[in-house]
């Protein structure tokens, strides 16, 4: 599953990726969640996508 966010300004932290890993996985089926942004990802955020 493939996630676009759009941020003008402004990052995607930590709930953005639980968040999308938790509906891609358990609604959707998927076995692989991306999020692409045209924001920042923050550092949390970037921990928890490295679990």
């Amino acid at each position: 599953m493939i996630q676009c966010k759009h941020r003008r300004n402004g990052a995607q932290g930590s709930p953005d990726l639980q968040v999308i890993n938790g509906t891609a996985r358990q609604i959707h089926g998927a076995d692989v969640a991306v999020i692409v942004t045209s924001g920042r990802v923050t550092g949390p955020a970037v921990t928890f996508a490295r679990q």
